[in-house]
């Protein structure tokens, strides 16, 4: 979940995210399709998909079906949720086991007027901790700004 300064902004972060999101799952299908290629295959992830990198970190070397993508891409098969709402933007989607999101929130945080931006998993033991009083999940203290 993002919150932005204006709606102006969360609806111009909203597109910008939505642009990433299907380079994240362009090149999901490319490195499915290629994997198997190893070190041939992250070159041309690179060349084709350079605009992910610079969220991703650096990956420099592979084994030899590349998994090191597995917690860094989107699947394009899941389903995924996304929506602006005012000043906000909420996301959800189906991910690997254990997935860490901190590059999808490097990204939203560089947009204009993201004040916030923050993630939460099921797979965390104490996700009652993040119910509200009415019992709506929400975010805060995890990733903080």
């Amino acid at each position: 979940m993002a919150e932005f300064d204006t709606e102006e902004n969360a609806k111009k972060g909203f597109e910008e995210f939505k642009k990433y999101i299907a380079l994240q799952q362009k090149a999901y299908d490319f490195w499915q399709a290629n994997r198997e290629k190893g070190t041939e295959c992250l070159n041309e992830m690179k060349k084709q998909f350079n605009g992910i990198f610079k969220w991703i970190g650096n990956i420099d070397s592979v084994d030899n079906a590349c998994n090191q993508f597995s917690s860094h891409l989107l699947d394009s098969s899941d389903t995924h949720n996304l929506e602006c709402a005012g000043c906000m933007i909420k996301f959800s989607a189906t991910v690997w086991h254990m997935d860490d999101w901190q590059h999808l929130i490097k990204f939203i945080k560089s947009l204009k007027g993201c004040k916030k931006a923050v993630y939460a998993s099921d797979e965390y033991e104490n996700i009652s901790e993040w119910k509200d009083k009415d019992g709506s999940i929400i975010f805060g203290g995890m990733n903080e700004p």
